[in-house]
């Protein structure tokens, strides 16, 4: 009998944003590396227990890759990423999804000023 082992990759972040509302602290995404699909979405805080081979990453995981504008200086950083999700329509990070992965990271990431002068966005490759 051959047995195929699945390979898993995890990718961790301080803020997971599956879509609007629904945001997950600590934040874990697991991915089958052979077929490129999401296996798992679940919060390190129900876990309790580090898991091995995860990749932490500091900063905000989104399903699609955000965009700031000078204009968007005084809007709250939330209601942005929520309309910028609705209008692009990408898909929500849930389980049995292939998804492209991005990471926003930055020392201001929750105050209201968009963008921040450190801000960085990087795909993460699935």
């Amino acid at each position: 009998m051959l047995i195929i082992e699945q390979v898993m990759k995890r990718y961790a972040a301080n803020l997971l944003y599956c879509a609007p509302g629904n945001l997950l602290r600590n934040g874990v995404v697991e991915i089958n590396e052979q077929i490129g699909t999401i296996t798992d979405v679940f919060s390190l805080d129900d876990k309790g227990d580090e898991i091995h081979s995860t990749i932490f990453l500091n900063g905000i995981l989104l399903p699609f890759k955000p965009f700031f504008a000078f204009d968007d200086q005084d809007t709250d950083l939330f209601l942005l990423l929520k309309d910028q999700f609705l209008r692009n329509n990408p898909c929500e990070i849930a389980c049995h999804k292939k998804i492209n992965l991005w990471l926003l990271q930055g020392d201001d990431l929750l105050t209201k000023q968009i963008p921040g002068k450190n801000w960085k966005i990087t795909p993460i490759e699935i």
